[in-house]
């Protein structure tokens, strides 16, 4: 499992300002991502045109769960650890369309995580705005949420909505 460092530009479009220095989490060739609740509402059904599509359907796709999750891991000598790969497959799985997006999945990675109440969505639309800049020092009052959450990330094609670029919280100095 890799956790790759180097995420995320400044934002603005330009080489300017320090990178964002955001986690992604891989396991051989594939990416995890978060991946929320969804709720999926039907804004177009095609199935009165001709020819008749009846499963051919425009959806829009939110969620009204937390995303907004910095990971919690530990840096020793410019490696970051504190993932753990999880074997076992979500109930709905099968091998017979193994990477849908359903939401169901054959593995998972294990992380913890602070949610970040600053990070939140872009220009007052439904995108997420650019991640804050990791490590995220969460000394600094109203940073982070201070109960930690139990996240599981998944292969990002088993996704329709997903976080898969994270902020990060060096546990290490946490710790101290």
């Amino acid at each position: 499992m890799l956790i790759e460092q180097g995420w995320g530009s400044n934002g603005n479009g330009t080489k300017e300002g320090p990178p964002l220095n955001g986690v992604g989490i891989s396991r051989g060739p594939l990416v995890f991502a978060l991946h929320p609740a969804e709720k999926k509402i039907v804004t177009q059904n095609y199935s009165n045109m001709l020819p008749a599509r009846p499963l051919a359907v425009d959806y829009e796709i939110s969620t009204e769960d937390p995303w907004n999750y910095a990971l919690l891991l530990s840096s020793k000598d410019g490696v970051l650890t504190g993932a753990e790969f999880d074997a076992t497959s979500s109930e709905g799985w099968s091998l017979d369309f193994p990477f849908d997006d359903s939401g169901e999945y054959p593995f998972s990675i294990n992380v913890v995580g602070q949610q970040l109440p600053g990070w939140g969505y872009w220009d007052g639309s439904k995108d997420t705005d650019v991640p804050p800049a990791s490590p995220v020092n969460c000394t600094k009052a109203g940073t982070c949420v201070p109960e930690k959450a139990f996240l599981q990330l998944v292969p990002f094609g088993s996704t329709n909505i997903r976080i898969g670029v994270f902020p990060w919280i060096d546990a290490s100095q946490e710790a101290r």
